[in-house]
């Protein structure tokens, strides 16, 4: 088994994920007015969802809602565990796999992330997000937004994909495609600078 893989989100994953989560994504969802369970589940419901396990065991969720098919627009999230931090060069491999997939859906991107989750900032900012210096207070708790523009071509996919990420029926032919890339090895010493 590969140290990183990706998979279709399940409730299943929602606990080990909830009761783990790291304390700036809680403060986040709480700002929203949501427990992490529910931040998780409502992430699920209401747009495409993928799981990241690590190990083989739940850590992160991530994905994104179409807040306006006519507009090109999508809110992406993540919520996760301390634990995903510690495979920096899976985050900093993936995420443009990820972004692509999420661009197949909407040009632009955009959503929130606490002025202090300063990892989630270094990381948005690796991946190509612009995150704003203005800060907006949202349920007690600053906020900073982000925002990314499709660019250039599609990220190059492959034809075999995995197992785990085969027919789920949130996702699209070329979003399952760019997502075969994801089951890798991931060194796990490293952690993102």
């Amino acid at each position: 088994m590969s140290a990183v893989e990706i998979v279709p989100a399940r409730p299943v994953h929602v606990g080990p994920i909830a009761t783990r989560m790291r304390a700036a994504d809680i403060r986040e969802a709480a700002a929203f007015g949501r427990t992490p369970k529910d931040a998780l589940r409502q992430g699920m419901i209401a747009g495409r969802a993928l799981t990241v396990l690590i190990h083989g065991r739940a850590e992160a969720m991530f994905g994104w809602v179409v807040t306006s098919a006519i507009d090109g627009e999508a809110r992406p999230w993540m919520l996760g565990t301390d634990t995903v931090y510690t495979q920096g060069r899976a985050l900093m491999t993936l995420g443009p796999v990820w972004i692509a997939a999420m661009h197949d859906d909407a040009a632009r991107l955009s959503n929130w992330v606490s002025a202090e989750n300063v990892r989630a900032i270094r990381v948005l900012e690796r991946w190509g997000f612009v995150v704003e210096r203005e800060e907006r207070e949202i349920g007690g708790v600053a906020f900073r937004g982000f925002r990314r523009e499709r660019r250039g071509a599609a990220v190059a996919s492959s034809s075999v994909i995995p197992a785990s990420c085969r027919d789920p029926p949130s996702l699209t032919v070329r979003t399952m495609s760019l997502l075969s890339h994801v089951c890798l090895q991931a060194d796990p010493g490293t952690r993102p600078g």
